[in-house]
């Protein structure tokens, strides 16, 4: 009776220590790493980073350095992302909605640089892109609706069921892309993007 009396105390000390542990943890267990954001917002550079589902929204993240970083589901809506590098980036999911990514000519301001990125299904509505690299990234079912990608470079990007309805196209680049139908294509075309 005693045997069973200890091994049921033991049992029970067990279980408080598992369901415990986790909420010592200072990470989230399917969130962003707290000490990466700690220092991304403290050098403005994350590389390599777990940023999943961080909150960035209204932010001035230029000239950031984000290469390589997960922002899986990551919010960025209505941030400044001139110049920011978000090259190899897995940003499936976010929310870049009304950002402003840069490509102003008159103020020489930097652009966005999204090569090689996964954009798989984000948000990039009401998107000032102007001359944003997007090369070789995946676009598959993107959101570019209203967004400005006036010069904005696609070329060899995948652009399945993406979604570019009211975006503007003006000296865009979409040689080589993927996942476009005709009719996409010809629209883009009369917007005066340049398509093969």
């Amino acid at each position: 009776m005693l045997k069973k009396s200890l091994l049921t105390a033991t049992f029970i000390a067990l279980i408080g220590l598992v369901t415990v542990v986790p909420a010592m943890s200072p990470d989230p267990a399917y969130g962003y790493s707290y000490t990466d954001l700690e220092t991304f917002k403290k050098t403005n550079k994350c590389h390599h980073c777990n940023l999943y589902d961080a909150d960035l929204s209204n932010q001035d993240l230029s000239n950031a350095d984000l290469s390589d970083t997960s922002l899986y589901g990551a919010n960025l809506s209505g941030s400044r992302l001139i110049n920011t590098n978000f090259t190899g980036a897995i940003l499936i999911t976010a929310n870049l909605s009304n950002t402003n990514m840069g490509g102003d000519k008159e103020n020489q301001l930097g652009v966005a640089n999204f090569t090689g990125a996964n954009l798989h299904a984000a948000n990039l509505t009401g998107a000032n892109a102007p001359g944003v690299i997007f090369k070789g990234a995946n676009l598959n079912m993107t959101d570019f609706e209203n967004a400005n990608l006036t010069r904005a470079d696609l070329s060899g990007a995948d652009l399945s069921r993406a979604n570019l309805s009211g975006a503007k196209v003006t000296g865009a680049n979409f040689t080589g892309t993927k996942g476009l139908t005709p009719e996409a294509k010809d629209t883009l075309k009369k917007g005066g993007a340049k398509v093969d």
